[in-house]
């Protein structure tokens, strides 16, 4: 929120930025400032608010939160079976040709379907952790996953959203592989792992490098009616490098000391 609603409009005033009148249009919009856009994004509503330049992404992130404040609240209240069967629901309701149904339940769950895939696959490594690490051992299945992501990712074959539903579950797959240290064809490394660590700010701050970024490759690399190829080539590999230089001081001089709090307060013994 600090980026989007402070710093960009205060960036936004360097001369870089005076050619690009349709960002500074969208930087200077009032209700991007007014009480209901602050609110929803103080209120972890973000899916529920204007998009503000900077912040595109927050919106996983409110409903991440919301998910948080309401699973344990229904795994307190509910018993293991009840809340099995309700994410059941919550996720195969999708699959049953009704359009009825889907109307007002698509409305009323829209931003937590796919992560009703993830609690289903948390529940089972949970609660059988062996089974699954007996199940998720075959090279050949785990290399069939990674094509099927591949190819379902480029070629929509199934109707509807059951391409997206079908894609979360192979993702669910996926993980469940990956993490099984018995898995040798899954890309394990120093430079992938520490990618993990730092994954939270590439998410969060790679708009942002892109707002930067932007109006300086516009400036002076872009050739019109001509050959952009040192455009592209400046734009990418810029991008990637300040990402993921900024997640790295993020993550070592800022995440990683509440991520050590939260481990020594609330890891599991």
């Amino acid at each position: 929120m600090l980026i989007s609603f402070v710093v960009i409009p205060l960036i936004s005033n360097f001369s870089i930025f005076e050619h690009n009148i349709s960002l500074l249009n969208l930087i200077n919009d009032s209700e991007n400032y007014s009480f209901k856009t602050i609110s929803r994004y103080l209120l972890f509503l973000p899916q529920y608010a204007k998009v503000v330049l900077g912040a595109s992404q927050s919106w996983s992130i409110g409903v991440e939160e919301q998910f948080y404040l309401i699973m344990p609240l229904m795994l307190f209240f509910f018993s293991r079976r009840s809340f099995f069967i309700f994410i059941l629901i919550l996720v195969g309701i999708y699959f049953i040709p009704i359009i009825e149904i889907h109307k007002w339940f698509f409305l009323l769950t829209k931003y937590f379907r796919i992560m009703g895939i993830g609690v289903i696959g948390g529940f089972f490594y949970f609660y059988y952790s062996s089974t699954i690490s007996n199940l998720t051992k075959s090279k050949f299945i785990y290399f069939l996953i990674v094509i099927l992501i591949i190819f379902l990712s480029y070629f929509i074959v199934l109707p509807g959203n059951l391409n997206r539903y079908i894609l979360g579950l192979l993702f669910l797959f996926l993980i469940l592989f990956t993490i099984n240290v018995s898995n040798k064809l899954a890309f394990r490394n120093k430079i992938f792992s520490y990618l993990g660590k730092i994954s939270y700010g590439i998410y969060m701050y790679h708009s942002f490098i892109l707002f930067l970024i932007f109006p300086l490759v516009n400036k002076y690399f872009l050739v019109k009616n001509g050959n952009n190829i040192s455009y592209n080539i400046f734009l990418y590999t810029s991008s990637y490098i300040f990402t993921i230089l900024i997640s790295i001081i993020s993550y070592e001089f800022f995440e990683s000391k509440f991520i050590k709090i939260k481990d020594l307060k609330y890891k599991a013994k």
